[in-house]
C-alpha cells in the first residue's frame, strides 16, 4: 500500500534533548526517583532518593504504563497483556534504496518484523511474537535466538539484526478503556501512565504529547483551576484514545491470530490507498483543540 506519507523517525532521546531545550535547566532534577507521594486536595507533596521535598499545587505524572504513582493513586487500574513480546533496536548499515523515507512490516505466520530509518545510516527496527508476559533474554545469546526466529523472513532482516547493536524486550500491554479517572485532587495523569497502548499504531509517544499540550492550553484559559481543567481535558482527550487504544489491541489480536492474518495480508494487498489514509486523519485530528482556547 503506498498512501504516499513520507516516513520520519527521531530518536527517542534526541526529541528529549530539544525539548529539554526550552526549560530552565535550573527546573530540571536528574538522576533521582520518586519515593513517595501525599495528595491532598489543595496541593501534593513528593519526595525523591535525592531528598529533594516538593509541594504543588499540580502535579502532571507521565512515568509510564509501569506507574509507581498511578499503582498507589488507582491501586485497581490493572496492565492488559497482548500475549506479545516485542524487541526493539536500531542498526547501523545503509539503507537500500527501496526502503528510504518507508515504513516496511514483514508478517509470517503470527511473527511480525518492522522496520524504517532513523537517518541515512541508522534503521529503527521491531520483532514481534506471540510470548508469556514477563519473560527474559541472555544478552549473550538474544541476538543468534532472534535470527533463528526471524529464519523464513528476508534476509534483509537477518543484516538488521546482525547489524544492531542493542536489544530491548518489552511485553506488549495496554490499560484497556475500562472507565477511570485521570486525575485525582491536585494531581493528573498524562501518556502511557493512564491510558497505555500497545504500539501497533505507533501512537503512544503521540498521544502522551498531544495530552501536554490539550492540558496546557486548558491551563491558559482557566487561570489554573483545576477542579475545572482536569475533567475538561479528560473529556476532551479520552474519545480519541479510546479509539486509538480499542484499534491498536484488535490490529495486535487480528495479527497474532494464523487465520486472521492470513485474511489480514489478503485485505491489506487489494484494499485502498484510503483505507490508510482515512485512519491517518482520525489519529492526526486535532479540531477538539479548538474547545480549548
Amino acid at each position: 500500500m503506498k498512501p504516499g506519507f513520507p516516513v520520519t523517525l527521531i530518536h527517542r532521546a534526541k526529541l528529549i534533548d530539544i525539548l529539554v531545550s526550552g526549560l530552565p535547566q535550573e527546573n530540571i532534577q536528574l538522576n533521582t526517583k520518586l519515593t513517595d507521594l501525599h495528595n491532598e486536595k489543595a496541593f501534593s507533596e513528593l519526595s525523591f532518593s535525592n531528598g529533594l521535598k516538593l509541594r504543588s499545587t499540580c502535579t502532571a505524572i507521565a512515568d509510564g504504563i509501569q506507574s509507581i504513582s498511578r499503582k498507589q493513586i488507582f491501586p485497581a487500574l490493572k496492565i492488559r497483556h497482548a500475549g506479545q513480546a516485542i524487541w526493539r533496536g536500531i542498526s547501523t548499515m545503509n539503507l537500500p534504496e527501496q526502503y528510504c523515507n518507508t515504513y516496511t512490516e514483514i508478517w509470517f505466520k503470527t511473527k511480525r518484523f518492522l522496520f524504517a530509518p532513523l537517518d541515512s545510516n541508522s534503521i529503527c527496527w521491531l520483532a514481534i511474537k506471540n510470548a508469556a508476559p514477563g519473560g527474559k533474554d541472555n544478552p549473550d545469546t538474544i541476538r543468534q535466538e532472534l535470527l533463528k526466529e526471524c529464519d523464513e523472513f528476508h534476509r534483509f532482516v537477518k543484516e538488521l539484526l546482525i547489524n544492531s547493536s542493542n536489544f530491548i524486550r518489552n511485553d506488549l500491554a495496554d490499560l484497556g478503556t475500562e472507565k477511570r479517572k485521570w486525575y485525582q485532587d491536585k494531581i493528573v495523569f498524562i501518556g502511557d501512565a493512564i491510558h497505555a497502548t500497545t504500539p501497533n499504531l505507533a501512537q503512544g509517544g503521540c498521544q502522551a504529547i498531544e495530552d501536554a499540550f490539550c492540558l496546557s492550553l486548558l491551563m491558559k484559559r482557566s487561570n489554573h483551576d483545576f477542579s475545572k481543567i482536569f475533567p475538561t481535558y479528560q473529556s476532551l482527550r479520552q474519545k480519541n484514545v479510546s479509539f486509538i487504544v480499542n484499534t491498536s489491541w484488535r490490529f495486535g489480536k487480528m495479527a497474532q491470530n494464523p487465520f486472521s492474518s492470513r485474511l489480514a495480508k489478503y485485505f491489506f494487498k487489494y484494499a485502498p490507498n484510503s483505507t490508510v489514509t482515512n485512519l491517518e486523519k482520525k489519529l492526526n485530528d486535532l479540531s477538539y483543540l479548538s474547545q480549548c482556547n
